[in-house]
């Protein structure tokens, strides 16, 4: 029991330390929350696109797929089933996306190569105390894909009788290098929204983010579980005149 004990508490703390090296450059990251029943969808709602450039100017712009639209996957942890799938089909993505060459592209790219294996870290080790403790999961892990392709994964928790929160959210890091035309965007925002309507289905009347720009999901209907916090400005990068990010810790990029 000791050494069940050690591996967890010393795997707790390296992710409590790789969350401190990833969060300790940001302005600041706080709790968000949301009432899921009075969320506006239709204002927040972002079908799939792609960016390409126009040979005159050599800008960016969006093209939106109105053919094809995101679809959404969800492993309940406390299902052996699921757990295995998770393994199987999310585990080896997120170890690719902590494998991308964070030196390559805007600190987006560089955030959500981190946070996806903070990811991976933080349900393994959730895994493995549910097995030791002999106490059932709460968390559940959401993917958005595209075309049968993940483009986006969040992981939650639905402790029973604690408000929900949605622990992190990545989307692929590929897909957030400046002047990317080749890989779907939208597919962050588009989970998120499902998530939220997940839970407005299910009643639940608050459900809490955490997130390191507040000032972007606040713009969105967020608000700041922290009265009068402080507020970064929205991170933006912009490599050709028309690309846009936002930046989180905890959460992930759209």
């Amino acid at each position: 029991m000791q050494i069940q004990f050690n591996t967890i508490f010393f795997g707790f703390l390296k992710t409590l330390l790789l969350i401190t090296i990833i969060c300790s450059g940001l302005l600041y990251a706080g709790t968000l929350y949301i009432n899921p029943q009075t969320y506006q969808f239709g204002e927040n709602a972002f079908p799939p696109y792609h960016f390409e450039i126009n040979p005159v100017t050599n800008e960016l712009y969006k093209v939106f797929d109105l053919d094809n639209d995101f679809q959404f996957k969800t492993y309940d942890l406390k299902i052996a089933e699921d757990i295995a799938g998770y393994k199987e089909d999310i585990e080896p993505i997120l170890s690719k996306w902590g494998a991308f060459d964070i030196n390559f592209g805007p600190s987006e790219a560089s955030h959500s190569s981190k946070l996806s294996t903070v990811m991976s870290t933080d349900v393994n080790n959730d895994l493995e105390y549910s097995e030791t403790s002999l106490t059932p999961m709460q968390q559940e892990v959401h993917v958005a894909l595209y075309k049968g392709e993940v483009e986006a994964i969040a992981y939650t928790d639905n402790t029973v009788g604690v408000t929900p929160q949605i622990r992190i959210l990545v989307a692929n890091p590929e897909g957030l290098v400046g002047g990317q035309t080749t890989i779907v965007k939208g597919g962050g925002s588009s989970l998120l929204g499902h998530i939220v309507r997940r839970y407005q289905e299910a009643g639940v009347d608050r459900i809490e983010l955490e997130s390191g720009n507040s000032g972007y999901y606040m713009s969105r209907g967020w608000k700041n579980k922290v009265e009068n916090a402080p507020q970064e400005e929205d991170f933006v990068w912009d490599l050709t005149g028309d690309s846009e990010s936002e930046g989180a810790c905890g959460t992930g990029s759209l």
